[in-house]
């Protein structure tokens, strides 16, 4: 399984001709109606809080989609989920997955490896695919890579033996840094700009498919990050991981 963020009108043809009927193809933004070209994978639209996605759904008018994803993150910079939805997460996503079933909808959630930590595994039995971030390992060591996707599985497998999970990529994945705290340890945290947004580099794209070969039978499905400026590497990518499936 495949799922990959629809970004413009010149992916449709490429989606319709190179996925399949159990990959998925997802929007972010202000796309919803080029989801009705999508002919063969399911469709999803994805949204950082639960008053967002319900605007969402509103603004399908009538068009059916396969998952509804709810994706909240702690990160004030890139979430749109409001302070109690990051308190309390489980409940969140009770809310939404009423949503979804109203709608004949199933439910995908993602989010940070804070909020996996702490909630992941109550989470896991109430959805039906969850999604697990890589991206902010891809800079690092492969090994690394390799143990966090086996931790955070472990922590979905702890409370669902059987919902699907997917491991998320980038071909431009946010750099890394080593900060001193206040008590003068060291450790590792995603390099931000002044307005806090991650800071993103560009890897070979052998690089990532060495990542994704590496972890793949972890997990159900790989999803594909899109990143401004990176769209032909993308299609590059799923096509040379496609034909070595």
């Amino acid at each position: 399984m495949l799922s990959v963020v629809l970004s413009g009108n010149d992916d449709v043809p490429f989606f319709n001709r190179t996925l399949r009927h159990d990959d998925i193809v997802s929007t972010y933004g202000a796309k919803l109606a080029l989801l009705r070209q999508v002919a063969g994978p399911g469709t999803m639209i994805c949204r950082g809080s639960v008053t967002d996605l319900e605007k969402a759904v509103a603004d399908l008018n009538g068009l059916s989609v396969t998952f509804i994803q709810y994706n909240p993150e702690h990160w004030a910079a890139s979430s749109h989920a409001p302070q109690e939805e990051i308190d309390d997460p489980v409940s969140a996503v009770k809310r939404v997955r009423a949503l979804a079933e109203r709608h004949k909808a199933k439910l995908s959630f993602v989010t940070d490896r804070t909020l996996l930590d702490k909630h992941g595994e109550q989470i896991a039995p109430l959805v039906d695919l969850f999604g697990l971030q890589l991206q902010r390992y891809q800079n690092g060591p492969l090994a690394t890579l390799q143990a966090e996707a086996r931790n955070m599985v472990s922590i979905v497998r702890h409370g669902s033996k059987t919902v699907p999970i997917f491991l998320q990529f980038s071909v431009a994945p946010p750099k890394r840094e080593v900060r001193t705290t206040p008590d003068g340890t060291q450790r590792e945290a995603l390099l931000r700009d002044g307005e806090g947004r991650k800071v993103n580099a560009e890897l070979p794209l052998e690089t990532v498919l060495q990542q994704i070969h590496a972890v793949k039978d972890m997990a159900d499905g790989i999803a594909f990050l899109y990143d401004p400026g990176t769209r032909e590497q993308l299609k590059t990518l799923i096509t040379t991981f496609r034909k070595g499936e």
